[in-house]
């Protein structure tokens, strides 16, 4: 028997399609989570090289998954965010003050390291 509160959704509650919470979930959430793990503290002992080719690898796996849908302005997003995760561990690994834009720039980034450069 059911209790009062209910387990079972009312007739009027919208239930989001599986497709579309899992895009927006994986472009908003997951795939930043691994950007940051990448990124982060953890990471500095490695090749600048290791870790770029690490982070191009997820990236590329991911954009080249939701390439198909209409996900532009979530992709610029995604863009932004990688650029600045990556100078700041650039920053960080080198010691250098302030958040590494001008340190290194974005042609920096994927000129000569070699970042994957995010179709918007």
């Amino acid at each position: 028997m059911l209790s009062d509160a209910g387990s079972i959704p009312a007739a009027s509650t919208k239930i989001r399609s599986e497709s579309t919470m899992s895009k927006r979930f994986f472009i908003n959430f997951k795939l930043p989570i691994s950007i940051k793990r990448l990124t982060g503290r953890t990471t500095l002992a490695l090749p600048t090289d290791t870790a770029i080719r690490r982070l191009n690898d997820v990236v590329r796996g991911w954009v080249g998954y939701f390439r198909y849908g209409h996900c532009s302005s979530d992709m610029s997003k995604l863009k932004r965010y990688l650029e600045e995760r990556v100078q700041i561990y650039l920053r960080n690994k080198h010691g250098k003050r302030g958040r590494g834009f001008m340190v290194y720039p974005y042609h920096h980034l994927y000129d000569n390291l070699g970042l994957y450069k995010i179709p918007t």
